[in-house]
């Protein structure tokens, strides 16, 4: 059984639907890592898909800053209206669901949200550990992943990441890879390579290091983190 972690879809279902496809994950894990909805064309559609896939126990699911900015939302005004603002993304998400309009009905717009999805976004965790690794969205600090804030696991970059007392390896979203391709500080890997823009989705097997890949045109690709470009298999 193979665990993968799968990093930052932000609403593109059929980039989604092609690398499980090609990963073909069986009876494997898969650990997603956050930030399923915003910027993509059909969040909804990535919701659903979730929330199918949830149905099995062995799959884990983790919140990203994202997810947690439309729970806030939800709620808080200001977090309503900073999830409309530019660059974010919420605008997207609720055209998904049918909305037409965005200021002073926002009560009526989280209406048609399916309740599904509002358990599925409240039911996902801050962070996941194993023997040998540690799974966030974003970042960790010094201190046990249990001690840790929801700010300190959501949104640092991963430029601020340092290695963790525990010597586990941390495997993480959030901050774009603009190159599509996966950074790695050895104790720390980042797997958010720019689905959002031009870049790729991707699901990594963190024992054999293993990359698999697709983009929003349905092209594909696999590769060992760390043996070079030369190693790519289209």
């Amino acid at each position: 059984m193979r665990t993968l972690a799968i990093g930052d879809i932000h609403g593109f279902p059929d980039t989604l639907e092609t690398l499980l496809d090609f990963v073909a994950p069986a009876n494997d894990r898969l650990i997603f890592l956050g930030d399923y909805i915003d910027r993509g064309p059909d969040s909804r559609a990535v919701l659903e898909k979730l929330v199918e896939l949830s149905a099995n126990p062995n799959h884990v699911f983790l919140r990203g800053n994202h997810d947690e900015w439309l729970l806030h939302a939800r709620t808080e005004k200001s977090w309503f209206k900073s999830w409309l603002g530019a660059g974010v993304g919420g605008r997207w998400t609720l055209h998904s669901y049918g909305a037409t309009t965005f200021w002073g009905q926002s009560q009526a717009m989280f209406q048609l949200i399916p309740e599904s999805h509002w358990n599925f976004l409240e039911r996902t965790r801050l962070f996941f550990e194993t023997d040998d690794h540690i799974f966030v969205h974003a970042s960790i600090s010094w201190k046990p992943p249990e001690e840790n804030t929801s700010d300190e696991l959501l949104w640092p970059t991963f430029d601020t990441l340092n290695p963790h007392p525990s010597g586990k390896r941390i495997i993480c979203g959030h901050t774009s890879q603009y190159d599509g391709l996966p950074a790695n500080k050895d104790y720390a890997i980042c797997i958010d390579t720019f689905c959002s823009g031009e870049g790729w989705l991707s699901a990594f097997d963190v024992d054999s290091n293993e990359v698999f890949q697709a983009n929003e045109r349905g092209e594909t690709r696999r590769f060992v983190l760390g043996e070079g470009l030369q190693h790519w298999q289209l």
